[in-house]
């Protein structure tokens, strides 16, 4: 498994910096940890994305952040794409983040018993039910 030094995620946090800046309310991505639990929690759900953001570091090791982010955006979309996720998905991990916003995160809400026989509103499904079904066979 590819491992992180200090240096790469030091790395990983300057051009996070350059993506999330902070201000009055919120907090800049390196003012949110990101480069720590909260980078490796999510590289051992998305574990595809680590060899990826290992390539976006290396080729951009002695660019400027600006720099390194105008380059994968421009040049290497498909290291740019999981490295901003990574950096955004730690920043709103942060539980200071969240609260700026006011979010409490992801919560759970059961069916009221009043809800549970609400009629659904035909007008919804008319233009799925005129479609007719649309579907492919599995291949054998």
């Amino acid at each position: 498994m590819t491992q992180f030094t200090p240096s790469e995620r030091a790395q990983f946090v300057a051009i996070a910096d350059i993506l999330i800046c902070g201000d009055d309310i919120m907090p800049a991505a390196s003012q949110a940890n990101i480069a720590g639990e909260r980078l490796d929690r999510l590289l051992a759900l998305r574990p595809e994305f680590r060899r990826l953001l290992k390539d976006a570091l290396d080729a951009t090791r002695d660019m400027d952040s600006r720099e390194a982010v105008q380059f994968l955006n421009a040049e290497q979309p498909a290291w740019f794409g999981p490295l901003s996720l990574l950096a955004a998905a730690a920043y709103f991990m942060n539980q200071e983040v969240r609260d700026a916003l006011n979010y409490p995160g992801q919560q759970s809400r059961p069916v009221l018993p009043i809800e549970e026989n609400d009629p659904i509103d035909s007008e919804l499904l008319n233009p799925v039910i005129q479609r007719g079904p649309i579907y492919r066979m599995p291949p054998k």
